[in-house]
């Protein structure tokens, strides 16, 4: 069974009386105070700065693909929702050697489609169990 890790519970503010006064920055006006004017001066300095600061502080940096990739059907039941769906599960794993760093897929096809059918990926943090009360899970 793999271990679970949770992450902290971080306090949710859903009220706007509680936040405090404060002012956006001039997105006209560089870290060090100039005022940027021209269409240059925004192209060149201004856009890539605001930018990175989104990358640093917002979204993040996309990751670098990992050097291996590894699929593993855990179990296939084309008769699941009472015939009307065939449902797999598919182990994805990161490294051959590590047991514990994985991501278990669950995904439901039409049982009767001959052809692509759209496709919902949802994200939970319980496993797929918690996702569905489908005993085959």
């Amino acid at each position: 069974m793999p271990r679970e890790i949770q992450a902290q519970d971080i306090p949710v503010n859903y009220d706007e009386a509680k936040i405090p006064a404060y002012t956006l920055p001039d997105p006209l006006r560089s870290a060090d105070g100039k005022k940027i004017t021209t269409k240059e001066e925004w192209s060149k300095e201004q856009r890539p700065f605001l930018l990175q600061l989104y990358k640093e502080n917002v979204y993040g940096k996309f990751p670098r693909p990992p050097p291996e990739i590894h699929f593993k059907t855990l179990s296939i039941d084309s008769l699941a929702l009472g015939g009307k769906a065939t449902r797999k599960q598919i182990r994805i794993s990161f490294n051959a050697a590590d047991s514990l760093s994985y991501i278990d897929v669950l995904l439901y096809t039409p049982a009767s489609s001959r052809k692509p059918a759209p496709v919902c990926l949802g994200l939970n943090f319980k496993g797929n169990h918690a996702a569905s009360s489908d005993p085959g899970i």
